[in-house]
């Protein structure tokens, strides 16, 4: 009898350590997202936690007036040095803001590269990992990093933002210039899930030196 419920002791001590570890297996392969305030005492090394806390701020920001228009989406197509008032007084709507939002973003949390509201150009600067090459593999952490999402009908990238969390199939994006459905001229900044296959190039950026 000691023998069989010894067996069956060591039997569920066998499949109690295979359920924690099928468990395991499906959390995110990186997951800081309780991490969010640079203010709890942990180092802020490469300067996430800081520009991480800029575009969680900007999260509920929505166009005002029309396409393109609001006063928060001026202020960051101003960083890429575009006057989105003279825009809508010449057209009626403003500029695409995708990528001067990225730009922004960048700017107030002191990182280096390119200041453009051209989406290639965001999404192409210190190219970490491109669906296109063989030899890279997918990131592990988001630290800084900068997606672009390439549109056939345009043959080129389209939309770009930030990758915020990574997981075993898909990302977690804060986006400029979105919507609901995830479309590339959408009413605001949100905070979207995308699957890792429909990221085309990914970039990091870095703290200036």
């Amino acid at each position: 009898m000691k023998t069989i419920k010894n067996i069956l002791s060591v039997l569920l001590l066998i499949a109690t350590f295979f359920w924690v570890i099928s468990i395991e297996n499906k959390k995110p392969i990186y997951d800081n997202t309780v991490v969010t305030d640079i203010d709890n005492g942990i180092q802020d090394i490469d300067g996430f936690l800081n520009l991480r806390n800029n575009y969680y701020k900007e999260i509920k920001v929505r166009e005002k007036g029309g396409n393109n228009k609001g006063q928060r989406i001026t202020e960051y197509l101003a960083v890429t040095n575009l006057d989105n008032e003279a825009q809508i007084k010449r057209t009626g709507s403003g500029y695409p803001w995708c990528a001067a939002f990225v730009a922004s973003m960048l700017e107030n949390s002191h990182m280096g590269g390119p200041r453009s509201a051209w989406s290639p150009t965001m999404a192409t600067y210190n190219v970490i990992y491109s669906s296109k090459n063989p030899f890279h593999t997918f990131p592990v952490k988001p630290n800084n990093l900068v997606f672009g999402l390439y549109y056939k009908k345009l043959g080129r990238i389209g939309h770009t933002g930030f990758i915020d969390e990574i997981h075993e199939d898909y990302v977690i994006t804060i986006e400029g210039n979105t919507g609901p459905d995830g479309e590339r001229d959408g009413d605001g900044v949100h905070r979207k899930k995308r699957p890792k296959r429909s990221m085309y190039k990914i970039s990091e950026y870095k703290l200036k030196s």
